[in-house]
């Protein structure tokens, strides 16, 4: 049998403020040759995504002249998101904000990066529905020529993981990631009711709701391209999620649950109570990020069973109060079968000030104190509609290069566009 290539790797029994960018990056099925894809932006001849268009929605009559983008707020691995203005537009009173991702269609050019976007646009509709306070709505769905675009309800503060880092010593205190956990709790509930899970939860996809008035903010849960649909007690076996924040399971064979979303809770509350990541890896094996840590949960044999080391982490950490050490150290745990499950994390003691009955009602959400809302160094600037269509200098084409008429069966976007039936920000 071939040996595992060997890293040579320094593993301290610590928790260290673990910032580098790298490891905030979720794992694709980008195509190759880079992360953005840029070496084959061009749709290939005989890489046609699907004989089935993966959409069913009716159409509607929303085009990207109903918005008015005022500056780029984030950009993903495929896209970019905007802040904009809806104009025109039945249900939405014309200047309100929204937010409008944008996807260029050049890079949706693999069967697995079409069900990504189907993923997310069903999931989100679903969600759009449950009234939760803790996910964004999505208000509709659209494509272009180029583009294919979500338009979501705008949140005002930013990510939860800038908030963080404006907040002394760069994290939390207990009481703020209390209710911060809540709301994620709350809105992984609503998540899992619907035969679903997350798969990517980290502070990045977090967004903070801020009421100008209180300078309180509620968390937002987004993302959920990675989502995925499964039966109770199931497993999936796909390679969606940020290595850092990822379940060993998913990590070690590609296996996720509930449960695999609990332990990246569990990451989640250790970052927010600590600034720290419970695991560290040295720099120079950040570029091997996810067989290092492999192998780390896979070592049983030479004392460095993952557990130990979480639990040594957990036990060293001054800031953590006696209930936040015994709650984390009942979800960061190797087999899933052992962590606690959500129910039993919400009758935690680390969770006692909560009213699980009215956390979803108005006036009783899950809120904390917000630091002044801020500029992100890496702010994208202001655009204009122009700038969306010069994300693509050229124009893909959503077939073959000898494009003729398309069949209902050669468009994979037939269906995209959708609205929500009770359209309101």
């Amino acid at each position: 049998m071939k040996k595992a290539t060997k890293i040579n790797l320094q593993l301290k029994i610590i928790a260290i403020n673990t910032t580098t960018n790298p490891l905030d990056w979720p794992l694709s099925s980008l195509p190759e040759g880079g992360r953005d894809g840029s070496s084959q932006d061009r749709l290939r001849p005989n890489r046609h995504p699907s004989p089935t268009p993966p959409f069913t929605r009716d159409t509607t009559g929303v085009h990207l002249s109903n918005f008015n983008l005022l500056k780029a707020i984030g950009r993903g691995l495929t896209g970019y998101v905007y802040k904009a203005t809806a104009i025109g537009i039945p249900g939405i009173p014309d200047g309100q904000l929204v937010a409008l991702k944008a996807i260029p269609k050049r890079k949706l050019d693999t069967p697995k990066l079409l069900e990504h976007l189907r993923r997310e646009q069903e999931c989100c509709i679903d969600l759009s529905t449950s009234g939760s306070p803790y996910i964004p709505k999505l208000l509709c769905s659209f494509h272009n020529e180029t583009h294919v675009f979500l338009c979501f309800e705008h949140v005002n503060g930013g990510e939860l993981a800038d908030q963080m880092k404006a907040k002394p010593g760069g994290h939390f205190s207990e009481p703020e990631t209390v209710q911060i956990a809540a709301a994620v709790i709350a809105a992984l509930e609503t998540i899992h009711a619907t035969g679903r899970i997350h798969r990517d939860i980290k502070p990045r996809n977090i967004l903070v709701k801020v009421d100008p008035d209180t300078k309180t903010g509620t968390p937002s849960l987004i993302d959920y391209g990675f989502s995925k649909d499964h039966d109770k007690g199931s497993e999936t076996k796909t390679l969606c999620f940020t290595p850092m924040y990822a379940a060993p399971e998913a990590l070690c064979d590609g296996s996720s649950s509930k449960a695999s979303d609990v332990w990246s809770l569990g990451v989640l509350i250790f970052k927010m109570l600590t600034s720290c990541l419970p695991i560290l890896v040295q720099p120079k094996d950040q570029a091997n990020v996810m067989l290092v840590l492999k192998k780390i949960y896979t070592y049983l044999d030479e004392g460095l069973f993952c557990e130990k080391a979480i639990l040594t982490a957990i036990d060293s950490m001054a800031l953590l109060s006696a209930d936040a050490k015994d709650l984390l150290s009942k979800i960061l745990v190797r087999d899933p079968a052992d962590r606690l499950s959500i129910a039993e994390i919400k009758a935690h003691p680390f969770f006692k000030v909560i009213d699980w009955d009215t956390i979803n009602d108005e006036g009783s959400t899950a809120t904390f104190d917000v630091e002044e809302v801020f500029v992100r160094s890496k702010s994208l600037g202001e655009v204009g509609n122009s700038r969306i269509e010069n994300l693509s200098a050229k124009k893909p084409v959503i077939a073959s290069p000898k494009h003729t008429e398309e069949t209902e069966e050669e468009d994979p976007f037939k269906g995209f566009t959708w609205t929500s039936d009770s359209l309101t920000c």
